[in-house]
């Protein structure tokens, strides 16, 4: 397999390339943050001016989540955009091979993981089950299917696997939402309009219904959906409509993020605060800055030396799997005391390590071609 890393024979379109490099700004953000929270907790005291420091930082690193998302209904408007007849019976084929398959094969391996690796008490302890009529012995884990179709179903099999089950939910509601927009909203601030009256119409619905984990439903990131879809059906004007409205791009992602950073600090002083505003301000701090950050690549015209961030954005679904059992690892003796012996730099320590590790199995998946079914594309 050719070197991922370095600039290939034939150069990518630049817009191809704006998507990986945002890709792999993005998987750094995530993994950054993950390993903020954990560094924070076991390498700095509760309350001193650094666990604060990383706590505010982390919290700027949350639009990663909803860009992946923006960025991938983006890129599958524009694949479909760009055809003469739409079949969607094509499309959904596409879909559970690329998306369903490697959500169910990851279900089972971060179950596995939690069951034979990691063995906490309160997965791994026998206990007694009844599955429609039949009696036996089995891990508190498997132990009741109601909960085993709800992890499977809202992606709560570990850590952020939602992700998946969120993007599933998604490619399978895109037709509605490609042909709702397809056409229409001459403008981004049309549409970003459009999806702030109607997030706010998902926001009146949790409080009648109660979704049990609102945040692993495609419906509490509508506005990064939406926008995606309605920017990919404007595939020949993409960058030309993100520059236009840089200016006020600026101000939705600073405004959001301000009103975030407030949020996030009543948060962790305990203090109460309305959870729609916290929720509507973290989505558009996401959707402002997401769009930011493809505009300024889309912007790039020389791609050279920016390899390493291309190659990391090719490899951002694998990092993103793959990181957090090894950040599980980390938290364990031995390495545990080693993570407290580096303070306040803990996370750029375990970030560090996780990419590392991560790139290293990744690329062993790979070698043993296996991507295909693991990641749903040949890497």
């Amino acid at each position: 397999m050719a070197d991922l890393a370095t600039e290939p024979a034939t150069p990518k379109p630049t817009r191809e390339r704006a998507f990986d490099a945002a890709k792999g700004v993005l998987i750094l953000a995530v993994v950054l943050h993950h390993c903020s929270t954990l560094g924070a907790r076991l390498g700095t005291v509760e309350g001193s001016k650094t666990w604060w420091a990383i706590q505010l930082g982390s919290r700027a690193l949350h639009f990663a989540v909803p860009t992946f998302l923006l960025l991938s209904m983006l890129l599958l408007a524009r694949s479909e955009a760009g055809r003469e007849r739409l079949e969607w019976g094509r499309f959904y084929r596409r879909r559970l091979e690329g998306l369903v398959v490697p959500y169910l094969v990851w279900w089972g391996i971060y179950v596995a993981v939690r069951l034979f690796v990691f063995r906490d008490s309160h997965d791994a302890r026998t206990v007694s089950a009844t599955w429609f009529g039949w009696h036996f012995q089995t891990y508190a884990l498997l132990s009741s299917p109601r909960n085993l179709l709800f992890s499977l179903v809202f992606g709560k099999a570990w850590f952020h696997l939602y992700f998946l089950a969120v993007l599933i939910q998604a490619a399978a509601a895109f037709p509605v939402m490609f042909l709702a927009v397809r056409g229409r909203f001459r403008s981004l601030p049309s549409i970003l309009i459009t999806a702030t009256v109607l997030q706010f119409g998902v926001y009146g619905i949790q409080k009648l219904v109660r979704f049990p984990t609102p945040a692993s439903t495609f419906l509490w990131y509508l506005p990064a959906l939406l926008v995606g879809v309605w920017l990919g059906t404007r595939r020949e004007s993409l960058r030309e409509q993100l520059a236009a409205w840089r200016p006020l791009l600026a101000v939705v992602a600073a405004a959001s993020l301000a009103a975030y950073f407030w949020f996030g600090f009543l948060s962790l002083t305990g203090r109460s605060f309305e959870s729609v505003w916290f929720n509507w301000a973290h989505q558009w701090f996401a959707v402002g800055t997401g769009l930011l950050l493809l505009d300024g690549f889309l912007q790039v015209r020389d791609w050279r030396g920016w390899g390493q961030l291309l190659w990391l954005g090719a490899l951002s679904l694998p990092i993103y799997l793959l990181h957090p059992i090894l950040l599980r690892f980390f938290e364990r003796p031995p390495i545990r005391s080693w993570v407290i012996a580096c303070a306040g730099a803990a996370p750029l320590v375990l970030a560090g390590a996780a990419l590392l590790g991560s790139l290293m199995v990744t690329m062993s998946l790979v070698h043993a071609r296996v991507s295909r079914v693991l990641f749903g594309r040949s890497l």
